[in-house]
């Protein structure tokens, strides 16, 4: 681990987890440290399975003090941003991926709306993808068309919003207690860790805010061949994340995992209407799978977060 130099506590801090993307993660670090307008520092959680990353942030480091770096031996996404967190000092809480390039503005701009609106505990921002061809796959992103304030549990039916570009108040993560370690690439489930941490949040009182003008661009190509098992297992994922509050009896979490369902069958509808395939039926499949699939797993109440088995 890199010696941490201690100073003045920033207000600010942000967290780039990795795993074997040295290359990826060259551009991200390089896009993160060119961020101005606000003081911060930058804690890089790494689960790589070969030295090249360290060797990346350890160059960071020794230019610039705001840079720390943090080895992981374990895998998820949901436990590194988990560990990203109690290495941090910042009272604002930044996260975007090694696959991501955030705009010059990003940090002083997604952690204003934050500092702006005391109510507020998540702020996310858009999440561009980068150019490409779609007969070559597809990358995920978040494009809100304008700022939008969600408050209540209901307002999680009108969010969309996704981890690689989102700022959280440290109040709200003590709140929850976090991210939800079985869920997220890596983890049990292998997906809606965001969709998950900001109902949380929204189920504490706390405000989410949607902030376009918040950019970065994503990176992240998923294959056509690959991908369409990766869209399988993400639904499985949404599904159990979804199930885990109605099983707490939380009947806002019947009408969640009731919109993923609508949209499932609206899309095989529109699919068999044109007579296009593929016709979808895996998204809806991998829904039911996953509401099935939750009771595999305990529930802490308190937290309201999945325990880890065995």
């Amino acid at each position: 681990m890199v010696p941490r130099k201690r100073g003045p506590e920033p207000s600010h801090s942000v967290v780039v987890i990795t795993r074997d993307r040295p290359h990826d993660l060259k551009v991200c670090l390089r896009a993160v440290l060119a961020n101005t307008g606000v003081d911060f520092e930058l804690v890089v959680v790494d689960q790589s399975t070969n030295p090249n990353a360290a060797a990346q942030v350890q160059r960071c480091a020794e230019s610039d003090a705001r840079v720390h770096y943090v080895h992981d031996e374990g895998t998820g996404a949901a436990r590194a941003r988990n560990i990203g967190i109690r290495h941090t000092q910042g009272d604002i809480i930044v996260f975007t991926d090694d696959d991501c390039e955030p705009a010059e503005d990003w940090l002083a701009t997604i952690s204003r709306s934050l500092n702006e609106d005391a109510e507020a505990g998540l702020a996310f921002g858009t999440v561009t993808p980068a150019a490409h061809d779609p007969r070559d796959g597809y990358i995920v992103g978040f494009t809100p068309r304008r700022r939008l304030r969600l408050r209540g549990r209901l307002a999680k039916l009108r969010d969309a919003g996704i981890s690689a570009n989102v700022a959280i108040r440290r109040t709200a993560l003590e709140a929850t207690g976090g991210f939800d370690e079985m869920l997220g690439p890596g983890g049990y489930f292998p997906c809606a860790e965001d969709y998950d941490l900001t109902y949380r949040v929204l189920s504490r009182g706390y405000a989410v805010l949607h902030v376009p003008e918040a950019r970065t661009v994503h990176h992240g190509l998923r294959d056509w061949q690959s991908g369409s098992g990766l869209i399988q297992r993400t639904y499985v994922a949404i599904g159990a994340a979804y199930m885990k509050h109605i099983r707490m009896h939380d009947p806002i979490g019947v009408l969640l995992l009731l919109q993923e369902v609508y949209r499932a069958v609206a899309n095989i509808a529109r699919n068999m209407a044109r007579r296009r395939g593929p016709f979808g039926f895996g998204r809806l499949r991998g829904l039911l799978v996953g509401a099935l699939r939750s009771f595999e797993l305990d529930v802490e109440r308190q937290r309201m977060v999945y325990s880890h088995p065995g």
